[in-house]
């Protein structure tokens, strides 16, 4: 689902509520047609090095993406999602974005082990 999304160019095109960013920080989506299939996108979620890349949406509740995708279709899973009070042009000090670490290890649970691998490779002993 998420590769029909990417692209296969360097440039991406981004929503007009999304913040200036160095273009080598974005991944290669087009939002063009992401935000045709939902219009709560807000942006993408992608951690280099791990299965995480997703779209990132924002409704008037934090309970909706709790149990449907992006396009609005109903599913366990759920959509990473801003929380409701955050502004959704990320323009907050503090971003909160919610996502389920599931137990048969999609979403966020690759965040674990990259913590445990993160500090392992950096652990200092004295």
């Amino acid at each position: 689902m998420q590769d029909a999304l990417a692209t296969e160019n360097d440039e991406a095109s981004t929503p007009e509520s999304m913040p200036e960013t160095s273009a080598a920080l974005l991944p290669s989506v087009d939002f063009a047609t992401l935000l045709e299939k939902g219009a709560d996108v807000k942006g993408w979620l992608e951690s280099p090095g791990t299965a995480i890349s997703y779209p990132i949406v924002q409704s008037d509740d934090n309970a909706y993406y709790l149990k449907h995708l992006y396009d609005g279709t109903a599913n366990k899973n759920g959509c990473p999602f801003i929380d409701y009070e955050n502004a959704p042009d990320f323009s907050d000090n503090n971003t909160i974005i919610y996502g389920h670490n599931m137990r048969d290890g999609s979403m966020f649970s690759s965040l674990r082990e990259y913590a445990e691998d993160y500090y392992a490779e950096r652990r200092v002993t004295c």
